[in-house]
């Protein structure tokens, strides 16, 4: 019983263990889209990973491997797009600012 109990401590530290180093090399790519109306959906796409969200009133956040992303702000019925690269270093945050959707 003790050997299984030990063995199963040494699992569940082993797992946390794991998951912490995963989290410490994630990487984030975020900004503001106005005015808010004209976008629909942002894609980031790089890194062997295709990632789409919503923007909340303009705002929006990837969380992304480290790598080149090139990120495609769709604009909203007859607005047009919006292309931007960003270089996502290992456990930073990069800020694309605001982006203005015509």
């Amino acid at each position: 019983m003790k050997k299984t109990v030990a063995t199963f401590i040494a699992v569940v530290i082993m797992v946390v263990a794991l998951h912490a180093f995963r989290v410490m090399r994630q990487s984030s790519i975020s900004g503001v889209v106005t005015p808010p109306h004209r976008a629909s959906q942002i894609w980031a796409i790089g890194n062997g990973d295709t990632l789409k969200t919503r923007h909340d009133e303009g705002n929006f956040h990837f969380n992304v491997k480290p790598g080149a992303y090139k990120l495609i702000v769709k604009g909203a019925a007859s607005f047009h797009d919006v292309v931007l690269y960003a270089n996502a270093e290992e456990g930073r945050t990069v800020d694309l600012g605001t982006i203005e959707v015509k």
